[in-house]
């Protein structure tokens, strides 16, 4: 498990050191310190990793955040961050994916779509509009967390609260340690075999998911900036050089990326980047 954060980590952390400038690109942002107070209205992506990271401004695009501790309390379309410890107590308009040691939902929270977590201890709450799907060591639903849909949950040790409402069902493994409070309104309640017997959840296809979708947007910011971005005066006023320079880049990517594709294709956890590279190339 360790290993496979660290992973994510290291992923999330190249996205700092992409080569980016501002004068180049006028809607992505990235920042990288110890400690990152991140404050801005962004029309794009943006990508932030530090010891102690602060997102008190608005992503209105992807928000990739890492760090030892990760503090959500502005607003994200949509959200990808890892850390030994994430709260999130802000606002994600979209999908949300987390991974970390402790994951701490505040009462004022809210997600428009789906939520996938993998941790060891998780805390939920607030408003969840869609589809909850969970793994960890121990998960607790706080008094008054309200779920639209469906809630997955694959732990040692499951606690609802009073007052919780779930519009759809919870689902967990049947050797959880479950105490489930009386007083709560759950559609309906399922237990589910383990993993090894069923089709439950599998923390180790979460976190490939997360690592996938790290690695294409990384690749796509790289090879397609322009499907993201808005590029600034400088493609404006072209120069001898900047064609040259974009057509040693054309025949480059044009000999390399069959050959990334096919490398991937071969690896598990490539197999998603590889057919996105090999669908962009043709």
């Amino acid at each position: 498990m360790k290993k496979k954060i660290f992973l994510f980590l290291v992923l999330a952390a190249c996205l700092v050191i992409t080569p980016v400038s501002a004068n180049e690109i006028t809607n992505f942002y990235s920042d990288a310190n110890d400690n990152v107070e991140f404050n801005e209205n962004v029309e794009g992506d943006s990508a932030l990793a530090g010891n102690i990271v602060d997102v008190i401004g608005n992503i209105d695009g992807i928000g990739f955040i890492a760090g030892n501790t990760v503090n959500i309390d502005g607003s994200l379309e949509y959200g990808f961050a890892a850390g030994n410890e994430v709260n999130i107590a802000g606002h994600v308009a979209k999908s949300l994916y987390l991974a970390g040691n402790t994951i701490n939902f505040a009462d004022n929270s809210s997600v428009g779509r789906d939520i996938k977590i993998v941790g060891q201890k998780i805390n939920l709450a607030g408003k969840l509009e869609r589809h909850v799907d969970v793994v960890g060591t121990k998960i607790t639903m706080k008094s008054g967390t309200t779920v639209y849909g469906d809630v997955n949950l694959d732990a040692n040790n499951i606690v609802v609260e009073d007052n919780v409402t779930i519009h759809g069902t919870l689902s967990y493994n049947e050797n959880a340690n479950a105490t489930i409070s009386d007083n709560t309104m759950i559609t309906d309640i399922e237990k589910l075999a383990t993993v090894e017997e069923s089709n439950g959840i599998d923390a180790n296809a979460v976190l490939s998911s997360i690592v996938n979708l790290v690695i294409v947007f990384l690749v796509i910011s790289i090879l397609l900036p322009q499907t993201i971005e808005k590029t600034s005066n400088l493609y404006k006023k072209p120069s001898f050089g900047l064609y040259v320079r974009n057509i040693g880049a054309g025949i480059l990517i044009l000999i390399c990326i069959p050959l990334i594709a096919m490398l991937l294709l071969l690896s598990n956890i490539g197999i998603a980047l590889g057919l996105i590279l090999a669908a962009l190339y043709v």
